[in-house]
């Protein structure tokens, strides 16, 4: 998914601009370069050493100042659908309500989900947020001073609750701004692009791509010491054939690294 918003988001950047034929080499070859850059710097920074107690500070100082530029992103964006393109919050929803029969979109947002629905979608939320693995390594792994559990009791619900404030209105805006809804992923883009926004729409697509750079890393990160860990050195215990290899667990956990993020570039390819 993360893979998907950086190469997606680029090709709408690139189309817009429409890039001379020099620079089309690089929009080519641009999904196999950020798979490469990936896997380099994840490599780099998250699997230098087999130490399990290793913490790396600047991996997850990396990752707060992508949060805070992306939840800026989104602010930024927000405040200038509603602020620039429309009067304020209360208009948006108050020319969403006059012209929603015009947008069968918005109509059907407009609809009220029942009770049972949400609360499902609630827990799915939820559960996803919780068992990702990389949450877990951020939380527990990483996490250096329990104490720091306290701050993110309210700082995290926080953080959410002002990121996903915008989410509603930036639709709206969107839609009625003529932009197809099968586009949904890419609106916070879109948005200043089509309204000549350029400058703010290059700081969202910064915030984005900085965000799910992060996002992979620690994702591939985690899941190659969980690969290592739970499933080849199980194998080589059982087959003795397999010994040879605990000389070259590093290495293993480089090669996870670069099939994980190849399989999920193959995966979004294909699917």
């Amino acid at each position: 998914i993360q893979l998907k918003a950086i190469i997606v988001s680029f090709n709408e950047l690139a189309a817009f601009s429409e890039p001379s034929s020099s620079e089309q080499v690089l929009v080519n070859y641009f999904d196999w370069a950020i798979v490469i850059i990936m896997i380099f710097f994840t490599i780099i920074f998250g699997v230098r050493r087999l130490d399990p107690t290793e913490r790396h500070q600047g991996m997850m100082l990396s990752l707060a100042t992508e949060s805070i530029v992306k939840l800026i992103a989104l602010v930024s964006i927000g405040i200038f659908a509603c602020y620039s393109l429309y009067g304020g919050i209360g208009d948006v929803f108050e020319t969403a309500k006059a012209h929603q029969h015009a947008h069968p979109v918005i109509e059907r947002m407009a609809g009220a989900l029942p009770s049972e629905l949400w609360v499902t979608l609630l827990l799915l939320g939820v559960a996803n947020f919780l068992f990702l693995p990389r949450q877990f390594h951020v939380a527990v792994i990483e996490n250096h001073n329990p104490n720091h559990i306290k701050t993110a009791q309210w700082m995290l619900p926080l953080y959410l609750l002002i990121i996903t404030m915008f989410v509603v209105p930036i639709a709206l805006v969107s839609l009625m701004s003529g932009l197809p809804s099968s586009n949904a992923d890419v609106f916070v883009l879109l948005l200043p692009l089509w309204s000549d926004a350029l400058p703010l729409a290059f700081f969202v697509f910064i915030g984005g791509f900085s965000a799910a750079m992060g996002m992979i890393m620690v994702s591939a990160m985690t899941l190659s010491t969980m690969i290592t860990n739970n499933l080849i050195l199980p194998i080589i215990e059982r087959y003795k054939i397999c010994l040879f290899i605990r000389r070259h667990l590093l290495v293993c956990r480089w090669i996870v690294v670069a099939c994980i993020i190849l399989s999920s570039y193959f995966f979004y390819l294909t699917v």
